[in-house]
């Protein structure tokens, strides 16, 4: 989402783009050992569709609202 809002719709190049650049600063992030209720509370207040899962402070994955949902 972030490349299409921030990057192509503003007809950024992306073979010379940075990441830092395109990237949504200070994404949201959920321990990986917390529920899905939670994560999904997370996104409704944070008024956010995914979430960095982190474990001991390092990203593990990502968690959309498609897979709390779906």
């Amino acid at each position: 989402n972030d490349i299409v809002r921030r990057a192509v719709a503003k007809g950024m190049d992306l073979d010379s783009e940075t990441v830092v650049k395109i990237m949504s600063p200070n994404p949201v992030k959920i321990n990986h050992d917390e529920s899905i209720f939670e994560a999904r509370n997370m996104m409704k207040n944070k008024e956010v569709q995914h979430l960095i899962v982190v474990k001991e402070d390092k990203p593990v994955g990502i968690l959309t609202s498609d897979n709390v949902m779906g």
